[in-house]
């Protein structure tokens, strides 16, 4: 799977902020504005696997990790057009510099669009998690990381 060129791994954000257990966090770097257990476990997967992560959002689309969030939301992503030309324009940068494996370890919804935009580049998306619950999905990871082999 992850044998020619770079592996970009996308993890999802998360309901669980920050800003729950301490409201006057104030703006927060993205990497730890999300606080539930799997998106952290998330981060130590893609930070060992790849030399490139990004947080899939339902507020800001595709954002890297030292991206500052303001404060804490609740936004669902709707597949519309809008958005996955949003999104389209937010991968576009990582084509060219050799990014050719894309790994999503989101849910189905969030994986169903980067799946569209991706198409659209002639690539493919990997989804290693697709159907386990979040338990079974939170156990992978962290055979994963025990083991030091990617999904």
């Amino acid at each position: 799977m992850h044998n020619s060129g770079k592996t970009l791994i996308i993890v999802p954000c998360g309901k669980k902020k920050i800003w729950d257990k301490n409201p006057s966090a104030g703006r927060t770097p993205a990497r730890y504005a999300y606080a539930s257990n799997y998106f952290k476990l998330c981060v130590q997967y893609a930070e060992k696997f790849s030399s490139k992560w990004l947080i899939f959002s339902g507020k800001y689309g595709l954002i890297e990790p030292n991206f500052m969030v303001d404060g804490s939301y609740d936004i669902r992503v709707k597949a519309t057009e809008r958005f996955r030309n949003k999104i389209k324009g937010q991968l576009k940068p990582f084509i060219p510099v050799g990014f050719s494996s894309f790994v999503s370890l989101c849910g189905k919804d969030y994986s169903q669009i980067l799946k569209d935009v991706i198409d659209l580049f002639g690539l493919k998306l990997y989804t290693p998690l697709d159907g386990l619950r979040i338990g079974m999905k939170q156990k992978r990871i962290k055979e994963c990381l025990e083991i030091n082999t990617p999904l």
